[in-house]
């Protein structure tokens, strides 16, 4: 199964610099990769990018290679907890949701701090679980994130562990999805629906879907764009749950012209 970006293009490295870049997320060293436009001038609107529950902050890198050649500041971010590649601190079995959330919010906040960001125009990029977390962000902080760009999310979770437990009492000490998460990881899916929090959301939104995507269904990003009031869902035919080829160069030219259009807005409003 790919979770990422990993078949792009690579441009020489010349045109971009990467470092390591660690915050604190509730307490815990988390790790992620800053890449930036060489030799650029000025601050520059920012992408945090967040992968999916089992994977790392090298399913996003190529996505933010890609963003930083484009003349932006671009973070990968690797979830505490997020599967044993990871290079944070923190177990899978206290992983959820939540935890990639506050993991967002702390990268958003260390990178807000950067002398080479706009701190007016910070975006999320988010595939799978990071992409739910990404709404949950967006959704607490209102007009502070300017953009999402959401690859194949998985706003069904919350239906699909209630169908499976019913009630937190029921959540397991394991649970076997397409690796093992920990009982925080389903008690967090059964309390928290994502369709009551999202429509807080009034910014510029952009849903990439496979409809044949077994684990996560297409309905659900269908509902979402209903239910956000800034929202498009450009369908992929025939892709499953991750991204290759063409529909990886479709997700970087959708997310340049999101930002493009909310770096023009913003700056003719301010005008």
């Amino acid at each position: 199964m790919s979770f990422g970006m990993n078949s792009l293009l690579r441009p020489p490295t010349s045109s971009f610099t990467k470092r390591d870049l660690w915050c604190q997320s509730n307490g815990e060293r988390l790790y992620s990769v800053l890449v930036e436009p060489r030799d650029a001038r000025g601050a520059r609107p920012a992408i945090v990018c967040a992968h999916a529950f089992g994977g790392s902050f090298r399913d996003t890198l190529d996505f933010a290679e890609s963003m930083a050649r484009a003349g932006y500041v671009a973070t990968a971010i690797d979830f505490r907890g997020g599967s044993s590649r990871s290079q944070s601190e923190g177990e899978v079995e206290n992983s959820s949701v939540a935890t990639m959330t506050r993991d967002i919010e702390s990268v958003v906040a260390e990178v807000r701090s950067l002398r080479s960001v706009d701190s007016n125009n910070v975006f999320v990029m988010g595939q799978g679980e990071g992409a739910s977390a990404a709404m949950r962000v967006a959704a607490s902080q209102g007009d502070a994130i300017r953009g999402l760009i959401l690859c194949y999310p998985t706003f069904g979770l919350h239906d699909r562990m209630v169908k499976q437990f019913g009630h937190t009492d029921n959540v397991p000490t394991t649970i076997n999805l397409w690796q093992i998460a920990g009982r925080d990881f389903g008690v967090d899916a059964v309390e928290f629906d994502p369709f009551e929090h999202m429509v807080a959301y009034q910014g510029p939104a952009l849903v990439f879907h496979g409809d044949a995507d077994k684990m996560a269904p297409m309905r659900y990003s269908e509902k979402a764009v209903d239910v956000l009031p800034n929202a498009r869902l450009e369908v992929f035919p025939g892709a499953c749950h991750g991204f290759n080829g063409v529909n990886e160069r479709r997700v970087v030219e959708g997310a340049l012209d999101l930002i493009k259009q909310a770096v023009t807005k913003d700056a003719y409003v301010a005008a």
